[in-house]
């Protein structure tokens, strides 16, 4: 019934949308001034990360234009203190009450496909709208009525499989800004940071001079959990080869899984669980690792935006479209993989089997590889 209920809602609101149209006509036209300016992102942590590329983008290119984000509540501490926005809109699905904020932008982005959205910028009159359209796949979250919504709106491709960050930054083209830049940006406090370094100096850990390491052992996500007893190997092989102080990470719904891993650890002095940090704080201590292992999950974006090494263990994701890039920054996947089961713009859909299968069947020494890479390059043996 709820599923029939939200059909009828979306069906409605198309049709108030094409209503409009019948006024209104097509927004593709390109407008004299840009004075504010806003871009929605309702998916989750990592994702926002990922799109700080386009913030940073609009910030440097049009300094002069008020930039807002809309997402999930939540999402307004990833951005804190990151100097990337002037303001944060909580989204609570609301397509009357989003609309009536709009009102007051000249540009609307969406960075990946929602109808509500999309219809709520539309209805507000907004001059100019920017969605993307699905390329090179299949994507859930492009609905019919988000396609056919977005015919009266500026589109730009978004090609599934490639570097989904780049991707982000297409939106952009219609303002005059083109750019490669996917560099990701956060901050965090001051209070945030002294508490970090409060809590690293009463554990006896220097970020200057030890292997800090942090490791991130659940997720939310269950489809991409890595076996417990795997992280347990790993840490441990962490300390015997290199002695390096390992902090596992996470918020109060992983409270259970670090204490289960934390009783399996073996001596004192060279661990400790952290699940009682907020957002910042987290920021903050991230900021502060030699290098950071989880599976693809927010944290590990939030360890790329602060330069920090990474191993990202994919499992069933695309390795292409968003895991971390560069030098320092390994990722792990199964070697017989045929292909990723899961998608940025494709998480619904997919055979659960064999998604189980890519993350079960990686080994902690596939993992252990990739930290001596890493270890070798930072130098530390």
């Amino acid at each position: 019934m709820s599923s029939f209920n939200s059909y009828l809602k979306n069906g409605l609101q198309l049709f108030w949308s094409l209503a409009y149209a019948l006024k209104r006509g097509r927004t593709v036209g390109k407008i004299k001034q840009v004075r504010k300016i806003i871009v929605a992102q309702t998916a989750k942590l990592g994702d926002m990360v990922c799109t700080t590329p386009v913030l940073r983008a609009i910030k440097k290119n049009m300094p002069e234009a008020h930039l807002s984000v809309v997402g999930l509540k939540n999402n307004r501490f990833v951005l804190d203190h990151s100097a990337l926005i002037d303001e944060f809109i909580d989204y609570d699905g609301s397509i009357p009450k989003l609309t009536d904020i709009a009102r007051r932008f000249d540009v609307g982005i969406l960075v990946t496909p929602n109808f509500k959205i999309l219809s709520a910028f539309y209805l507000s009159g907004m001059p100019m709208i920017v969605a993307p359209r699905v390329k090179n796949g299949f994507s859930p979250y492009e609905t019919m009525a988000y396609k056919a919504l977005s015919f009266l709106v500026t589109t730009r491709p978004h090609y599934m499989g490639r570097y989904a960050p780049r991707e982000y930054l297409r939106l952009l083209e219609p303002l005059g800004i083109f750019t490669d830049s996917t560099v990701k940006s956060l901050g965090f406090s001051s209070n945030a940071g002294y508490k970090i370094k409060d809590l690293l100096t009463k554990a006896g850990f220097v970020p200057a001079e030890d292997l800090l390491v942090g490791v991130a052992v659940s997720t939310n996500n269950k489809i991409k959990q890595w076996p417990l007893e795997k992280f347990v190997e790993v840490i441990s092989y962490l300390h015997e080869e290199y002695n390096a102080k390992v902090i596992l990470t996470g918020s109060q719904n992983d409270e259970t899984a670090i204490k289960h891993v934390l009783s399996c650890l073996r001596g004192n002095g060279w661990f400790l669980g952290s699940w009682q940090l907020n957002l910042d704080e987290l920021k903050a201590l991230i900021s502060k690792l030699s290098l950071f292992i989880s599976v693809d999950s927010g944290p590990i974006y939030i360890a790329e935006a602060f330069n920090i090494p990474t191993i990202d263990i994919v499992g069933p994701m695309d390795e292409a479209e968003q895991p971390p890039r560069g030098g320092l920054n390994e990722v792990v996947i199964l070697p017989d993989r045929k292909g990723p089961e899961l998608h940025i713009m494709n998480a619904r859909h997919y055979n659960y089997e064999e998604a189980r299968r890519q993350i079960e069947e990686i080994t902690p020494a596939m993992v252990n590889e990739k930290i001596d890479q890493i270890c070798s390059k930072l130098n530390f043996k």
